[in-house]
């Protein structure tokens, strides 16, 4: 049967889609509709930008005596120097020094009380050098004692009164020092914030003691909410402010006004400031410190984490490639190399000549099988040239090329594992703060790690030996080494 449509009903009904096609498009979609909760919780400011925000109750709290919970802290150390007399005979002399700042109580438990302060408060060098400097102390001379005590101001000589306080913990890369007091001292009434919430134009309020004359309160703003701090061997994330703020005032709480609820949250700890500019003062995010005030646990140094390659980090890193496909590329300098874990339990490291990816061509395939006792034990070496390679002594005779060998080995296995925990430290909330302590480590060890890619290169270009059957190309010895499913021995010469 054939319709027939005329013009006229062809063109009511072009008008007709036309005239509904608007009113489609304005119809909403339903995931559109109500905004995530993460993504609400990010738009939402948490603190004020102005101090009128803060709640009657709060200002009625600063006012009170249970609003005081910061200290004048006063730090000594005393230095024994030897100095040769005009006798020719060694005398000592004593040296003692003196500084000030701040620190504030923030819990207790049982009878004891805990304080934060800076650690360039109470840290004195255990031996003056030009590097560790002490203000009137010579280099060369040895800290025979330290104390920390609270004082009433900076002229407080009455000592009978003042409350000694005793180091729990002190972490360098943070500059941050939690102390104890067995005297009950007053806490800190305020919440704990969240220093990542911080926006530029926030105010805060910092309580502590100006050139340790007197307990002060100063306001100010947030400027900047992300200075990396990487000097006099700190690596933590600061936040500026633009407070009028003294030296006296290392240690103090700084706080940010709850746009909800009007009271005051601990969001960092003054501890620096821009000498060159005014009213530039950078405080220590208070996220990183958590672990530091709560656990006691400092932020573990790079090089602890990869000097001692051990069994344990063995298993970490094992677990971690079967876990994540069972191979990882990373670099060693500016070459390319890869990790593999075969059935057996060995690993397999591949480095890749410098043509790599416009090559498959290896320089070296080491095979590490598992220790009980260290990370692993060399068992077989794979060197080669112009896309081939044979098997090596992996103990060779010549105790020269075997340190070399083990030096490349080490070498490889450390920028395997620094791979691993970067990219483990991806997605958590010490992310930044992990990677860039990773990232500084792996800065200063780069020439070992040219040097190693360089004496492989070396080896591998001094490979000897007659072609023959015994030279495989590198990516079927790599699969048959991955492959291998049991502990015996590959047999030289026998590929795929």
């Amino acid at each position: 049967m054939t319709i027939r449509v005329s013009l006229k009903t062809i063109l009511l009904l072009m008008i007709a889609v036309t005239l509904a096609v608007p009113a489609l498009a304005l119809e909403p979609r339903k995931s559109a509709a109500k905004p995530s909760k993460a993504r609400r919780e990010t738009a939402t400011e948490e603190y004020a930008d102005d101090v009128t925000a803060l709640s009657p109750q709060t200002r009625e709290l600063q006012r009170s005596a249970s609003g005081r919970f910061s200290y004048c802290l006063r730090s000594t150390a005393a230095y024994d120097c030897l100095a040769y007399g005009q006798d020719g005979v060694v005398r000592h002399r004593r040296l003692e020094v003196t500084a000030h700042g701040t620190g504030f109580a923030y819990k207790k438990v049982g009878n004891d009380s805990y304080l934060l302060t800076n650690d360039h408060v109470v840290s004195w060098p255990a031996v003056t050098t030009d590097d560790n400097a002490v203000t009137d102390v010579p280099a060369g001379c040895k800290r025979t004692e330290s104390t920390v005590r609270i004082v009433a101001n900076e002229s407080d000589s009455n000592e009978r009164d003042d409350t000694a306080l005793s180091l729990v913990v002190t972490d360098p890369l943070l500059d941050v020092a939690v102390l104890r007091s067995k005297v009950p001292l007053q806490i800190m009434p305020y919440r704990i914030g969240r220093s990542a919430d911080l926006r530029v134009g926030n105010a805060v309020t910092i309580q502590g003691y100006p050139l340790g004359i007197m307990e002060a309160v100063n306001t100010g703003k947030v400027i900047n909410t992300a200075d990396h701090d990487t000097s006099n061997d700190r690596d933590h994330l600061d936040f500026v402010v633009d407070a009028p703020l003294s030296s006296g005032n290392s240690g103090s709480p700084v706080l940010a006004i709850s746009k909800t609820s009007g009271q005051l949250e601990l969001v960092g700890i003054f501890h620096a400031a821009y000498t060159r500019g005014q009213a530039l003062n950078v405080v220590v995010a208070i996220d990183q410190v958590l672990d530091l005030m709560t656990w006691f646990r400092k932020t573990p140094r790079p090089e602890a984490v990869f000097d001692r390659l051990g069994a344990l980090e063995r298993r970490e890193f094992a677990q971690w490639l079967t876990q994540n496909g069972g191979q990882m590329f990373f670099n060693l300098s500016s070459l390319i190399a890869c990790a593999h874990l075969s059935p057996n339990g060995n690993l397999v490291f591949e480095l890749f000549d410098r043509s790599w990816p416009l090559t498959e061509d290896r320089m070296l395939i080491v095979v590490d099988s598992p220790d009980s006792a260290t990370f692993g034990t060399i068992a077989r070496v794979y060197l080669g040239r112009k896309g081939l390679l044979r098997l090596a002594d992996p103990r060779p005779p010549d105790t020269e090329i075997r340190a070399q060998l083990q030096r490349i080995a080490q070498r490889i296995r450390t920028a395997a594992v620094w791979t691993m925990r970067w990219r483990s430290a991806a997605g958590t909330s010490g992310q930044e703060r992990d990677q860039r302590t990773l990232d500084r480590w792996r800065s200063k060890n780069q020439s070992q790690d040219a040097e190693a890619g360089a004496a492989a290169a070396d080896l591998a270009g001094k490979a000897s030996g007659r072609w023959d059957e015994t030279w495989l190309p590198g990516p079927a010895l790599a699969a048959r080494e991955v492959d291998l499913a049991d502990t015996s021995t590959a047999t030289q010469g026998r590929g795929h």
